[in-house]
């Protein structure tokens, strides 16, 4: 770490209309460290390669977010992604419902994302609700987690295209299970919650043969409990989801050559500590300093068949060092400085001036920047970026740097 250095007065104070002036006039250029404008404002513009990446594994939280994801898809870039949702229906007692009997009916109501989808966006997806046959806690359920359950028995089986909302009756055995639970004593509930009651995984029937990933919307989906469904009189009565999480899976998710991959769910992230090749502008006066990161959108648009959709990240974020959870912090903690995907020009540009000053003119405890994508619904996204060794130069991720010349 440099010793720090006190920064003149008026370099810490450049108003928002200079850095505003110097985009109105800017240039970027392929070439490493050379001057590539010069206005009569005397700003001077440097364009330096980052040297290198190093990746990293984290492990995201995807219980209780908005939306849960089901269904596996094959992608020709990101690999095989399977997912499950998992999820229990409340047994607090409810003043509609007194108990569950064997002339009860339970359905449950799933509503989806119809604008998200990963995969073939024309095809229907089969789909199986099946017993948890492990406990789980969605708070504390991470991207990576599994939940054991058994195919062979479903509680209910459905086909879903794109239709918004999809109501599914389950079975009576299950039905019957689920009553000794809502039947039992209230003092008894939150433990039987806790410690026995093992809720519904929605899956693909078959993963290999899926060819979506659709998303829940937790809050829009619940199970309606008919206590006599002979009745004239309609008295449905819904219940709330109490606890909700999905797991993701992925296999064959190589990282292509010369490329940075990352997905939301933090499986793979990189981070860089490019700060030290910026100790020559130890003297200069800086103004404004980008980090610039190009998508691969060739590989992405030919490998994608012909009504096939991939979500793709729109936000990326950087993280200077963390707290005691990293994996907390990369899911829900705040981002130091965000990048923002133009789709334009294919980039991802940060902002990092006030680091590279606090670097160079002052202290920090923390020099290593780590990149995510920014994702806190429950959607799942990906991106593929230029690394450092990138055969075409134009595309590696780079850092301009604006100083103003006395």
């Amino acid at each position: 770490m440099k010793e720090s250095r006190a920064a003149k007065p008026w370099q810490l104070f450049l108003t928002l209309a200079i850095v505003l002036t110097i985009y109105s006039c800017k240039e970027e250029s392929s070439i490493v460290g050379s001057s590539i404008v010069q206005t009569s404002e005397n700003f001077q513009f440097d364009t330096l390669e980052v040297e290198s990446f190093t990746p990293s594994g984290f492990r995201s939280f995807t219980g209780r977010l908005f939306n849960a994801a089901t269904g596996s898809y094959n992608d020709q870039v990101y690999g095989q992604i399977n997912t499950r949702t998992l999820v229990k229906p409340s047994i607090t007692f409810d003043p509609g419902v007194e108990g569950i009997v064997n002339v009860s009916t339970i359905n449950l109501r799933m509503t989806f994302d119809t604008l998200n989808v990963w995969g073939d966006s024309t095809q229907p997806t089969r789909y199986g609700i099946y017993r948890a046959e492990s406990l789980w806690r969605g708070i504390a359920w991470k991207h990576d987690d599994q939940v054991v359950f058994n195919r062979t028995n479903p509680v209910a089986t459905f086909e879903r295209s794109r239709e918004g909302t999809i109501t599914v009756p389950l079975s009576d055995d299950w039905i019957a299970e689920f009553g000794t639970f809502y039947n039992a004593e209230e003092i008894l509930k939150d433990s039987l919650f806790s410690f026995e009651f093992n809720g519904l995984v929605i899956a693909p029937e078959d993963d290999a043969t899926s060819n979506a990933i659709s998303f829940l919307n937790i809050a829009e989906t619940d199970f309606l409990v008919t206590r006599d469904p002979n009745s004239p009189i309609d008295e449905e009565t819904e219940f709330d989801i109490q606890d909700w999480a999905y797991e993701v899976e992925r296999q064959n998710n190589p990282v292509p050559q010369d490329r940075l991959l990352l997905n939301s769910t933090n499986d793979v992230v990189f981070s860089s500590d490019f700060l030290s090749q910026l100790s020559q502008f130890s003297t200069s006066n800086i103004v404004n300093v980008d980090l610039v990161f190009y998508e691969d959108v060739e590989t992405l648009s030919t490998n994608l068949p012909q009504d096939h959709v991939r979500i793709d990240a729109n936000v990326l974020e950087t993280h200077v060092g963390f707290g005691l959870d990293p994996n907390f912090d990369l899911t829900f903690g705040t981002s130091d400085s965000l990048g923002f995907r133009s789709g334009t020009a294919n980039t991802f540009r940060f902002n990092i001036t006030a680091y590279v000053n606090a670097f160079l003119f002052g202290e920090i405890d923390e020099t290593e920047f780590f990149f995510s994508i920014v994702e806190r619904s429950g959607l799942l996204s990906s991106t593929l970026l230029y690394n450092s060794n990138a055969a075409n130069a134009a595309v590696r991720p780079k850092l301009i740097v604006t100083t103003l010349e006395e």
